[in-house]
């Protein structure tokens, strides 16, 4: 039977729960929570605890609980439920991904199959470099054309092309158009001159960041406006070798952040607990966050059934938070195993066994001894 644990007072410290033996008082009982070894499994709702800290499980209507096994599921309703099939405890990120742990923890679910908003492109990112031997315009080797796929409000993907014409040395100016695309009825420029100019050591100078106003026809959000960033880019003297020597630019759209509608395909945990969703459309989305506990005295906590436990008033209060505030991280795909070694135990139970022999053996000849000296008095 196990006695109540008791808190700290004014004349001795706290005493974990006690239980009693067959036949002797056990003075404590006490629970290791040594780190144990990795076992990957590559279930990605799996998940383990390298350092100090708990997991956090609860029954709805019931005290929260606290666990080291990390071996998570989903259930028919998409909620992340432990072996025992209470909710997995975490927070869950705010539309613009970010995540605040200063809030008690809820119930974590994840919707896989969930529909994802399209984004419509309102950035579009240039690198790489413009040839400075490029000629003049009216040249027909002044001009560098580039396209990226952008997209509007509702998920539909146009071709957008930018044409850099070399105007003259060091200055660029530069188009915007969707040729063959229906959609779009025009493209307007928000500046008075589309030019970027670079110094003599082939760095931009002017015109890095302009926009332009896109109006659609086919019933997207219109009008959209785009904002370029030609910080990245420079102008350069790489004409190749040839016969004869042709400018070679190798500018170009290196990122925009539209996308079309996608779904909720998986997930991924990271170290630090962060759920993150991988969509169909290729974006990855923080979904939500593990909560991790960590006490004073881990030793005084209560078992309560499998691997879980709750608090006592020896414990310590539960300190909640991402399992970086307790100095642990989260490893995905693995399960800690059981921290006793079981070579050692067995090695024990041998000394002891063999112990218990020899202790046995020193009564039956202690035994023999007296029977002997009985015999010898008899005659």
């Amino acid at each position: 039977m196990i006695s109540p644990a008791n808190p700290p007072g004014l004349t001795k410290g706290g005493i974990n729960a006690k239980q009693s033996g067959l036949g002797v008082t056990v003075a404590s009982i006490v629970t290791s929570f040594a780190q144990g070894a990795v076992q990957q499994d590559g279930i990605n709702s799996h998940v383990m605890l390298s350092g100090k800290g708990f997991f956090v499980v609860q029954q709805t209507g019931c005290p929260p609980q606290y666990t080291r096994d990390g071996s998570f599921s989903l259930d028919a309703d998409g909620n992340l439920v432990n072996s025992e099939g209470l909710y997995v405890q975490g927070w869950f990120a705010q539309p613009n991904g970010q995540i605040n742990t200063g809030v008690l923890p809820t119930d974590l679910s994840i919707p896989l199959g969930q529909q994802a908003l399209a984004q419509a492109t309102t950035e579009v990112d240039y690198g790489g470099t413009l040839d400075a031997s490029t000629p003049v315009a009216p040249s027909p080797d002044s001009t560098r054309t580039t396209a990226v796929e952008i997209f509007d409000a509702l998920g539909t993907p146009h071709v957008m092309h930018m044409d850099f014409q070399k105007v003259a040395p060091n200055t660029w100016n530069y188009t915007m158009s969707f040729p063959g695309d229906p959609a779009v009825a025009s493209v307007t420029p928000n500046q008075a001159v589309n030019q970027v100019v670079y110094n003599g050591v082939g760095q931009p100078v002017s015109g890095t960041t302009p926009n332009f106003t896109i109006t659609f026809t086919s019933g997207a959000q219109t009008p959209q406006t785009i904002n370029l960033d030609l910080t990245q880019t420079n102008q350069l003297d790489i004409t190749d070798t040839g016969t004869p020597p042709s400018p070679t630019h190798t500018i170009d759209a290196i990122a925009q952040n539209g996308f079309t509608q996608g779904t909720l395909d998986t997930f991924n945990i990271a170290q630090d607990g962060t759920i993150v969703g991988q969509y169909s459309n290729g974006q990855f989305r923080p979904l939500a966050q593990l909560a991790v506990a960590n006490f004073i005295n881990p030793g005084g906590l209560v078992r309560t059934s499998s691997n879980n436990y709750i608090e006592s008033v020896n414990s310590g209060l539960t300190e909640l938070g991402p399992a970086e505030s307790c100095g642990a991280t989260i490893l995905a795909g693995a399960l800690e195993q059981s921290n006793v070694d079981v070579t050692q135990e067995f090695t024990k139970m041998i000394v002891s066994q063999r112990a218990f022999q020899a202790n046995s053996r020193v009564v039956s000849t202690s035994d023999e001894l007296l029977n002997e000296s009985l015999n010898i008095l008899r005659r």
